[in-house]
């Protein structure tokens, strides 16, 4: 009772927090993560996520990873990984050292263990560094990944006078000048002789320094300086870099190189367009590529490529005027020799050369190559080939491409085939609602993010989101989609689905597809202007089964969540929707109250004015059917179910009008009045055409 008073009551901990020591080992480059990002970390990414385990269950991971680790080193190591996991905990101090004696910096942990997938040092905890003077303190066994510090020598850690540390920036010696050395390309040439799990784990540290920790600098380097409309686009921060042990089920396989590729905001690595760069036993290689489960973004690629080759042939002479650019797959294809496509050739025809563009730098150069002559070099030839990560992700990217490229070629021709804005006095004009009220849609729409146009049908709801939609895209960079939603319509179409296709192996391949808002939101990311999309009957679908984590995302537009199927997604702050519900087909009422305070609700009812404007020059007098409509409306009782005058605003309406009503409105009129017989004959054709046809 006394120690649940003191915890519970006076916030006081159980035990005071412990000091830890956590070694980055001999090679410091990891520190500059460690401190701008706030954590700190261990090795060992081939245990996976350790969050969810117990003891146990730590156990059999660690037995299976043991079967390929023989020295008792490594399994102190792994035993240390789990202390890591289970022992440090949130108000902890650490210490942060490498090599005999040198201090980086004093933290405090702010947070649980997570673990960071697809990156070395993944097992980490958040920590707030207090104190970052670098101090040196020789001490026992400071080389060791993590160490309990008792409270009298985390004190004179704390009391040591500063001192100056070796330089712990790259530059400072020939592995951090040059980012690979002949020992990088040894170990490569080790791996391709015997790709297995146990050779990588025998050299694992060898391979860090020499390889993994060199590459990923220099790749993160480039992604803070790529430009901000590329970084806007591409993810350059999460999920970059592959691994050189392969998921093979416990065969024990490896890759016989490392690797990592920008790619688009929401979409996975190997399932969309790259900016990629690769080592292995031969060179260093770096361009675009497009991932083995991309098939959607391919044929986008391909289509793109094709439909306009001869614009971009011309368009992108000068920028891929280069000899060192290599077009087309790794290996030439069979019966090719060594000959290469060039430029024209490959845009014509990607799929045969295979997508594949890129420098290669072979291992006697790459070592020869410093850190900053092979990140401009990078650099420039990523500015250069976003261009066709854009022929991969946009259906009309040449706006997009020229915008890129400064040029005005494409930009006026996209400017010519842009909608022009209609001024909301026309669309008032258009549609016999005032331009106050309009204005007021407009703003609501903008305020919050979504609306949705309902009224009974014939009401030009549809055509109204269309116009309201040019308003707001305003014809600049901007553009608006439509899409129709129906009772089979799914979160596989809407939001994201696997799919099955057939690859070029003639393999069938079940790959993650982005639907249609995924798709959309892809393309808007990459513009400035207001991107709007129209969705038709919104309410024929199961809106709460269709929208997913969208319903989230409605109502708080600047976050970003993960999706079911993986990756994270966000709408565009430029992205504005607009649905379209027929009432007689499901009121308002019906629509789930969760989605309802998500949008705002405009209602659109038959406007009698719109039919006499349209047919004042037609010769049609459209008195009577105008009192017969109303008559109509009034007998049916209910606003939701009111017929509308899009039926009826036809050119040859005189020549069309018993059609219309015959074949379109008494259909209506008999499943409305179905219990109601004396109220369907009242309308039927033969009693109202007296009424209607008044000369």
């Amino acid at each position: 009772m006394f120690c649940w008073w003191r915890v519970e009551l006076r916030g006081e901990p159980l035990q005071s927090p412990r000091a830890w020591r956590i070694a980055l080992g001999e090679d410091p480059r990891g520190w500059d993560a460690w401190r701008d990002e706030g954590f700190v970390a261990m090795g060992w990414e081939e245990l996976g996520d350790l969050s969810l385990l117990d003891h146990d269950e730590f156990v059999a991971r660690r037995t299976d990873l043991l079967e390929d680790v023989t020295t008792a080193s490594r399994q102190k190591e792994l035993e240390q990984v789990w202390r890591f996991r289970s022992q440090i905990h949130e108000g902890d101090r650490v210490v942060a050292n490498y090599g005999d004696a040198n201090i980086l910096g004093i933290g405090t942990v702010v947070g649980n263990y997570y673990y960071r997938p697809d990156t070395t040092w993944g097992h980490r905890i958040p920590v707030r560094w207090d104190d970052l003077t670098a101090r040196s303190i020789p001490g026992k066994s400071w080389k060791q990944p993590l160490a309990r510090l008792t409270q009298p020598r985390f004190e004179r850690i704390q009391s040591a006078e500063p001192a100056a540390l070796p330089d712990t920036q790259p530059g400072s010696g020939r592995h951090l000048e040059f980012p690979f050395t002949e020992h990088s390309f040894d170990l490569l040439d080790a791996l391709h002789d015997e790709p297995t799990k146990q050779i990588y784990l025998a050299h694992k540290e060898s391979f860090r320094r020499h390889i993994e920790w060199p590459f990923q600098q220099v790749f993160l380097k480039i992604g803070e300086l790529l430009p901000v409309p590329i970084q806007e686009v591409m993810e350059t921060t999460e999920g970059l870099f592959g691994r050189i042990l392969k998921n093979d089920f416990g065969r024990g396989g490896a890759w016989d190189h490392y690797w990592g590729a920008f790619y688009p905001r929401g979409s996975k690595r190997i399932a969309s367009a790259q900016l990629y760069m690769r080592i292995d036993h031969e060179a260093l290689e770096f361009g675009f590529d497009i991932g083995e489960y991309a098939e959607s973004i391919q044929a986008r690629f391909v289509d793109n490529c094709q439909r306009h080759q001869a614009l971009l042939g011309q368009l992108l002479e000068g920028v891929f005027h280069d000899k060192q650019l290599t077009w087309g797959a790794r290996t030439a294809p069979e019966g090719s020799g060594d000959s290469r496509p060039t430029w024209h050739e490959w845009l014509a025809d990607p799929e045969q050369h295979g997508v594949r563009v890129a420098v290669e730098i072979p291992r006697g150069e790459a070592v020869r190559l410093g850190t900053d002559p092979m990140i401009r070099a990078i650099l420039d030839l990523y500015e250069r080939l976003f261009v066709l990560v854009l022929l991969a992700v946009d259906d009309d990217p040449l706006l997009a491409i020229s915008e890129h490229l400064g040029e005005a070629t494409l930009t006026e021709e996209a400017e010519e085939e842009a909608e022009p804005r209609k001024p909301l006095s026309e669309i008032a004009h258009i549609t016999g609602l005032s331009a106050e009220q309009l204005s007021r849609w407009v703003d609501a729409i903008e305020r919050k993010g979504q609306a949705i146009i309902y009224g009974p049908p014939g009401t030009g709801k549809t055509y109204l989101a269309e116009l309201l939609a040019q308003q707001l895209v305003d014809g600049g960079s901007g553009f608006a989609e439509l899409v129709q939603f129906h009772p089979a319509y799914s979160y596989e179409d809407f939001i994201q689905g696997i799919r099955p296709s057939v690859g070029t192996d003639g393999v069938l391949k079940y790959a993650m597809v982005p639907g249609r808002l995924l798709r959309f939101c892809e393309k808007a990311a990459a513009r400035d202007g207001r991107c709007v999309l129209i969705i038709d009957e919104i309410n024929r679908a199961d809106l709460s089964r269709v929208f997913g984590e969208l319903m989230y995302l409605l109502e708080y537009r600047d976050r970003e969540i993960p999706l079911a199927g993986g990756g994270p997604f966000r709408i565009p702050g430029n992205v504005r929707l607009i649905g379209t519900m027929n009432t007689a087909d499901r009121s308002i009422a019906l629509v789930d109250y969760a989605l309802r305070r998500r949008f705002v609700f405009l209602n659109l009812r038959p406007n009698y004015e719109v039919l006499r404007r349209y047919h004042a020059n037609t010769g049609f007098f459209v008195g009577g059917l105008i009192a017969t409509l109303k008559a109509l409306n009034q007998a049916i009782g209910d606003r939701h179910y009111e017929v509308g005058i899009s039926f009826f605003l036809r050119q040859r309406l005189q020549d069309e009008l018993e059609d219309v009503w015959r074949m379109e409105i008494e259909p209506y009129l008999e499943e409305f009045f179905f219990d109601q017989p004396d109220k369907l004959e009242r309308f039927r054709w033969e009693s109202v055409a007296s009424q209607i046809l008044i000369a």
